[in-house]
């Protein structure tokens, strides 16, 4: 379950609050956008698991308008899918 993304006043997309199975959040920081095919993507990490700022895994996000206009976002787990955003 993905909640809205939080961001501050005036700035970028700062973080997703993301819950997992149990309906525990847990705060993703973003850490990379890109837009491809007129698609915006967020690439997101857990800070719990960074070590001094470095990450092995990341997740990856891509935003959609639906027919009222408003932003939904889905999950890319296609790894081809994401090898393309790099």
């Amino acid at each position: 379950d993905m909640k809205m993304p939080q961001q501050s006043e005036g700035a970028e997309l700062d973080f997703f609050i993301l819950s997992d199975d149990k309906g525990v959040d847990h705060k993703f920081e973003v850490v990379g956008t890109c837009v491809y095919k007129k698609k915006t993507y967020y690439a997101l990490v857990n800070p719990e698991e960074c070590e001094e700022g470095e990450f092995e895994e990341y997740l990856v996000i891509r935003a959609d308008k639906n027919a009222s206009g408003e932003e939904e976002f889905s999950f890319i787990d296609d790894v081809h899918h994401r090898d393309r955003l790099r």
